[in-house]
């Protein structure tokens, strides 16, 4: 919920005051919640887990790759259609609800990421991958019938939501099973860097696109949802090579 309510809190944030508005809550928010965090964390970790072996970096990073890439993927996501949304807005000469109208999606996301938990064990990881991308491709592409019209564009956009959220539980849910033991808490950071690292290339190159058209960077965003379906795809044929040797 945080991943996805919080860029469009920012842009209602920057369009109902003014442009600054989100620097100031972001600096608020790390003094009144990150410093005093930090300052409550614990000296040193207990004995048992001080005797644990821990994994190195580079082997938590190969474990939890197909994770990561998700993540990585969603972060582009989310930073493309941002910005073609902002376009789109300006286009049409509403810029100020810019961000009201990505919020839609990341209303539409984190409801139903709650009700991923419904998901019965019996749909596989992989699956779940494979129909989140290919929703979250499908969805977003209809963002250029609405062209002319904000009110479209927020139906496509929370419809392309309702496939964000499952898709990002899915790959937490990948990071825990990959995770080697007692690298859990590196993998979560790698996992964080990834999608912040995705939106500001999202951003940035959607961006660029949505100059010459937010239906740009539209499909910019679908080319991102694409690879994850890639990565379901790939999932799905190395759980069949290890079904394979152990047979």
């Amino acid at each position: 919920m945080v991943f996805v309510l919080g860029p469009a809190l920012v842009g209602i944030a920057a369009s109902a005051a003014v442009p600054v508005a989100p620097l100031v809550l972001a600096a608020t928010l790390v003094l009144a919640a990150g410093i005093p965090f930090a300052m409550m964390a614990p000296g040193k970790l207990n004995a048992v887990e001080e005797e644990s072996e821990r994994p190195g970096i580079i082997r938590v990073l190969w474990a939890v790759a197909p994770a990561i890439g998700v993540m990585f993927c969603i972060g582009m996501f989310f930073g493309s259609v941002q910005t073609g949304t902002t376009e789109r807005a300006l286009a049409l000469g509403s810029a100020s609800t810019a961000g009201l109208v990505y919020a839609v999606m990341g209303i539409g996301s984190a409801f139903i990421a709650l009700m991923a938990v419904a998901i019965p064990d019996s749909v596989r990881i992989s699956t779940r991958v494979i129909l989140g991308g290919l929703g979250m491709t499908l969805f977003i592409m209809t963002t250029t019938a609405g062209s002319h019209s904000l009110l479209l564009t927020a139906g496509a956009l929370l419809l392309t939501g309702l496939f964000v959220g499952p898709t990002m539980v899915t790959a937490f849910g990948i990071t825990e099973k990959l995770a080697p033991r007692g690298g859990t808490g590196v993998a979560m950071t790698l996992m964080q860097s990834a999608i912040t690292i995705g939106i500001s290339i999202g951003s940035s190159v959607g961006g660029t696109l949505a100059v010459n058209g937010a239906e740009n960077s539209y499909v910019f965003a679908g080319v991102a949802a694409l690879i994850i379906v890639a990565v379901g795809v790939a999932l799905r044929v190395a759980g069949r090579a290890r079904v394979g040797a152990r047979v």
